[in-house]
């Protein structure tokens, strides 16, 4: 059998591509001054590479990465433990998750360093807290994105609260796939993907009075919308940890190919930027998966490409391992910037000065952030999680 990752090596490229998405994310949500000197540069890049089309690369990369792990330890026990596969993600993601909400919800607080306004909205937030408590918080803004009070640190939970609802659904279907036949598993994976599809074409028959400033909410804050970005992910981490797809991956004809299907999904997905509420939308989030289900089993073939060796370097990877938290804390660290850097010149040398260091600011306290919480919340939940069931390891639990 054949494995184009080490079991030690915490799949170092995918790590770095997740820290890419991460940086694509951040920068998509800065607002930045229009007469800056580079506002034309960055605001192509948040335009190309929009923060919207770096969340799907996010799905897919997390259906990738759990298949592949739940592959390679079904390939190495003969099992698969679903109480473990629940211990590592509750410890992985809730730690942080809280402590994130916790202080998003005090700092929109009227005793809060940025109360929100009006007084009302806190009251919105207060009734909704079971929202991101039960982790549902995305189909607020789905269904009733007008009426939503959340704060932009609450309001980014939606993605977590969609990854939450996958994991609740993945080890069950893994133990099914895995137990079924070939035939079974494609039919499987076929209703899935025109599943979504199916919801998001509905999405946009019935979405009839959209707010002007985000004509897809129903779309693009739904689960539904991305299970085939999440199957698309799995089938691309199996293929890879079975070596399936390595020698196609490895042809000389794979990286033009995958080029133009990054290049062709760009396309796609900005014209949906424009006139988001067509029925493109719908296609494009399907080829956004493909093509980041492609990306990744071309990335697991070619360890040696210069671009890999990149997305494994040291600096890419840590950004990739702060990922979760430069994700969780950017909203905040953009209101700690803005409420230190109050200068607002009126020559145009001030200007660009202002804006760069708004966005080295910007970055600076994003970053920071995930540095002190990884450090102090999210390593050692992680070691938590793993001394755990290392010490139920003889108890029996609910494996395939």
């Amino acid at each position: 059998m054949h494995h184009a990752f080490q079991p030690t090596d915490r799949l170092a490229p995918i790590d770095g591509l997740r820290g890419i998405a991460a940086l694509l994310v951040i920068i998509g949500h800065h607002n930045m001054d229009p007469r800056w000197l580079l506002y034309w540069p960055v605001r192509f890049i948040q335009y190309t590479l929009s923060a919207s089309l770096a969340v799907v690369v996010f799905f897919a990369l997390s259906g990738y990465l759990l298949t592949y792990l739940a592959t390679r330890e079904y390939d190495r026990t003969g099992s698969f433990s679903i109480r473990d596969f629940y211990v590592r993600r509750c410890f992985r993601v809730l730690p942080l998750y809280f402590l994130a909400l916790g202080i998003a919800i005090y700092a929109a607080s009227p005793a809060g360093p940025f109360p929100v306004t009006p007084p009302e909205r806190f009251g919105w937030i207060v009734d909704n807290l079971w929202r991101f408590l039960t982790l549902t918080s995305n189909w607020s803004l789905a269904l009733n994105l007008t009426a939503d009070g959340s704060t932009p640190a609450l309001a980014i939970l939606w993605t977590v609260a969609v990854e939450f609802q996958f994991y609740a659904i993945f080890p069950f279907a893994f133990v099914a796939l895995i137990r079924s036949s070939k035939r079974q598993r494609i039919i499987a994976l076929a209703a899935i993907v025109l599943l979504a599809f199916g919801y998001r074409l509905f999405a946009f028959l019935h979405t009839t009075t959209p707010p002007p400033w985000f004509p897809q909410p129903l779309t693009y804050y739904a689960s539904l919308s991305y299970a085939d970005v999440f199957a698309l992910g799995a089938i691309a981490g199996w293929a890879s940890a079975k070596g399936a797809a390595r020698d196609i991956a490895r042809s000389p004809n794979a990286g033009p190919a995958l080029l133009f299907m990054i290049v062709l999904t760009i396309l796609a997905w900005n014209q949906t930027l424009v006139d988001a509420f067509t029925p493109l939308y719908t296609i494009a989030t399907a080829l956004a998966g493909v093509t980041a289900a492609c990306l990744l089993m071309w990335i697991a073939a070619n360890g040696s490409s210069s671009i890999v060796r990149l997305l494994s370097s040291g600096p890419v990877t840590t950004i990739g391992i702060l990922s979760y938290g430069i994700y969780l804390w950017h909203p905040m660290g953009g209101d700690i910037y803005g409420a230190f850097l109050t200068w607002q010149p009126s020559s145009m040398i001030g200007i660009n000065i202002r804006a760069a260091l708004s966005l080295t600011l910007y970055f600076g306290c994003a970053f920071a952030l995930a540095a002190i919480s990884y450090t102090l919340v999210e390593r050692p939940a992680i070691a938590l999680g793993r001394r755990l069931l290392s010490r139920q390891r003889l108890s029996p639990s609910p494996a395939l």
